[in-house]
């Protein structure tokens, strides 16, 4: 899973800062972490084009509106003009970088960026995998709900010029006027002027088979998102069978405490206190009635009852012991062994 959230975090932060930026970042920070700025050398904004260059119209080149969300912010807020460059956040940005000239632009640029970012800083409000994912789907879905939206009526439209549908295509505010609308913002007021504006022109990349590069960064994170919360969720299913085998495996384990009682011997004590029959035979009609008579045929003499009785502790004669309990043993052994050896293997419970 972190795996999969790593590669998310390097998808998005392609997506902001471009296909550059992206390779310098060797080490991800931790994912609770902000994403570190990239370096000025690598900041996503050609170092030799003006704003007409960087802007006017989205391309999949580096360092051109359309690569990176970093890029396109600025484009919507630059003006390119002497005096005045931005249109954006009241005084926040600085006027006096020259958006009309074309060297060393980058660095200037990342300067602009940094002050625009602290000017729109907002925390996100999602708190899960789930929401934040969400929350980054609405936006890019708001972002092409508004394409070609955002337009100020300059002056009279004669005829279908001033409503070209390639205006479907732009994202920022345009004129719509006689003349053709385009983002060109080589003016002061350029949505005060006719066929100008402070947009993007998107439209090369909404053709078939062609997708805005930083939109795309955006849908592999999300991918990325969705991959790593499988994970998070299939792992709490592995987690909640393991502890449902562990219930189950603790039960088995005491059944087969109950089912395995250790069998012992079965005690053979006579629980009979009364002597053996033979006994009380023989002692009842001894040939001498006396204490002599009794000793003599193996009893006692009971001197109150003045009559003869089995000795205590006195033995039966064994019982069922003869040639037909022999053959009733073995004929019984005989069928032991026969039924175990048609009988079928006992299913053990582990």
């Amino acid at each position: 899973m972190t795996t999969a959230l790593g590669e998310a975090q390097r998808h998005f932060f392609k997506a902001v800062y471009g296909e550059d930026a992206a390779t310098a970042l060797t080490t991800m920070p931790p994912l609770d972490a902000k994403l570190a700025e990239p370096a000025e050398s690598v900041f996503p904004w050609h170092d030799t084009s003006d704003r007409k260059g960087v802007c006017k119209t989205a391309g999949e080149a580096k360092n051109k509106a359309g690569k990176a969300l970093a890029t396109d912010m600025l484009c919507l807020c630059l003006k390119q003009t002497a005096n005045g460059q931005t249109q954006c956040i009241g005084g926040d940005l600085d006027d006096s970088t020259d958006y009309a000239l074309s060297n060393s632009m980058r660095a200037k640029a990342a300067q602009t960026w940094k002050a625009a970012e602290a000017a729109c800083k907002v925390e996100p409000a999602a708190t899960t995998l789930t929401a934040l994912a969400a929350a980054i789907q609405a936006a890019v879905t708001d972002f092409y709900s508004r394409m070609g939206t955002n337009w100020v009526a300059q002056a009279g439209v004669n005829d279908a010029t001033g409503t070209n549908p390639k205006r479907s295509g732009f994202y920022g505010a345009f004129s719509v006027s006689a003349t053709a609308p385009t983002c060109q913002a080589d003016h002061a007021d350029p949505l005060g002027q006719a066929g100008k504006g402070m947009c993007i022109d998107y439209s090369s990349l909404l053709k078939p088979n062609k997708q805005i590069p930083w939109v795309k960064e955006i849908k592999l994170g999300l991918n990325k998102l969705a991959e790593a919360s499988d994970i998070f969720h299939q792992s709490v299913s592995i987690v909640s069978e393991g502890k449902s085998i562990e219930h189950q495996m603790e039960t088995l384990l005491l059944i087969g405490n109950l089912l395995t009682q250790a069998a012992g011997p079965v005690s053979t004590a006579a629980t009979n206190k009364q002597p053996p029959l033979d006994e009380q035979n023989k002692c009842k009609n001894p040939p001498n009635k006396t204490k002599q008579g009794c000793a003599a045929v193996g009893c006692d003499f009971d001197t109150d009852k003045n009559e003869s009785k089995p000795k205590e502790g006195a033995k039966p004669t064994g019982i069922g012991t003869g040639d037909g309990e022999t053959l009733n043993a073995e004929r019984k052994s005989a069928f032991k062994r026969k039924t175990n050896a048609n009988a079928k293997p006992k299913m053990s419970l582990f």
